[in-house]
């Protein structure tokens, strides 16, 4: 397979595994994961039909990054806080080794992209909820200490 062209985002990908930070910073066990993610970035098609992997770094934008972000966690929200950090963490490795590819003006397009919040799972809710009864009936007794740290469960009174 050819090497991709300079100053592309498939080249981008290619620095950062080659440079020495990836083995370092990237266990064994997460490579593979790390490479599926890049991947559904670099072969993302746009609305004209070009790869993302096809396009140059150095026009990439903050807003670029929160358009790719938006349309990547739609449905995937573990793999999109997944592609924020190893972009982040790309784009900052080959930078520091190749600065005349990047726009200087624009010094990581993905620092400060706002990430979505997972909702947390309804039955967690009502354990919260219980919680909040339990410390509300503690005050006429004591709950015991099983029912403190699971706070699930409180009786009022119990020693």
């Amino acid at each position: 397979m050819p090497s991709p062209p300079f100053g592309n985002v498939d080249w981008l990908f290619r620095e950062y595994k080659l440079s020495v930070a990836y083995p370092e910073r990237v266990s064994e066990r997460t490579r593979g994961d790390y490479e599926r993610i890049m991947l559904l970035l670099a072969d993302w098609r746009t609305k004209k039909g070009d790869r993302i992997g096809d396009r140059p770094i150095k026009p990439m934008t903050p807003v670029a990054a929160d358009k790719l972000y938006a349309l990547i966690v739609e449905g995937r929200p573990r793999q999109g806080l997944k592609l924020i950090a190893l972009c982040r963490r790309a784009w900052n490795v080959v930078y520091r080794l190749h600065p005349d590819q990047f726009d200087r003006d624009v010094p990581n397009p993905w620092f400060g992209v706002t990430k979505k919040r997972k909702a947390p799972p309804a039955e967690s809710r009502l354990k919260a909820g219980a919680s909040w009864s339990c410390a509300m009936d503690s005050s006429h007794g004591v709950c015991d200490q099983a029912a403190r740290k699971s706070l699930q469960y409180c009786s009022p009174g119990a020693t």
